[in-house]
């Protein structure tokens, strides 16, 4: 829905809903998911309001994405963004982001066992977890954009995303198995929020 609020605001507004079914079927002993079939679901609204501050020179762009689905529960993904318009054909801009990636079927969900070593017989097993979290993004940018002459325009833009929660390896652990003989370790490790990072750059 699109909305025109009195005192210069520009509403947008929207719902949505995914399912998605899928059944796996196990061919090599080593992969595997649990369980094999399953129903992934999404419920997601959103709302943005452009607020002009001065018409035609300075606007303030609020909005918000939120989500429900199966797997990380209700997450929220909120923007906003300053536009300033010195002149017709001039504009300065910044924006703060926060954006996620929700856990997969892979990160949850994953039995993968991998052989290591044949004396003794030594086997690696990474698993999914239903304890992965969503991975976290924080998005800071600011630029500048002018007509260089005729139809040429220049746009300058920096930016620095923070991320939080990244898919990593948890603590490991070790056990013995007899099935299938003859009897085996396995050094089993689960997926995991075990990493952070940043990146930034120009454009």
């Amino acid at each position: 829905y699109h909305l025109m609020v009195p005192g210069h605001q520009d509403l947008l507004l929207g719902a949505g809903a995914r399912w998605s079914h899928d059944s796996i079927t196990q061919t090599f002993a080593t992969l595997n998911f649990a369980p094999p079939q399953e129903t992934d679901s999404i419920y997601s609204w959103f709302i943005q309001d452009q607020i002009g501050i001065v018409p035609k020179k300075l606007s303030l762009i609020l909005g918000s994405k939120f989500e429900h689905n199966n797997r990380s529960g209700f997450e929220v993904q909120p923007n906003g963004r300053l536009i300033w318009m010195p002149t017709s054909h001039q504009t300065v801009w910044a924006a703060v982001t926060r954006a996620v990636r929700t856990p997969s079927r892979l990160d949850q969900d994953l039995q993968l066992t991998d052989f290591l070593e044949a004396t003794p017989p030594i086997f690696l097993r990474v698993v999914g977890s239903k304890n992965f979290r969503s991975e976290h993004l924080l998005g800071t940018e600011v630029g500048y954009r002018t007509l260089i002459v005729g139809n040429l325009y220049i746009d300058l833009s920096l930016f620095r995303n923070d991320y939080n929660d990244l898919y990593g390896y948890g603590p490991g652990s070790e056990c013995k198995e007899t099935t299938p003989p003859p009897a085996h370790i396995v050094l089993q490790e689960p997926l995991a929020n075990a990493l952070k990072g940043d990146s930034s750059g120009g454009e």
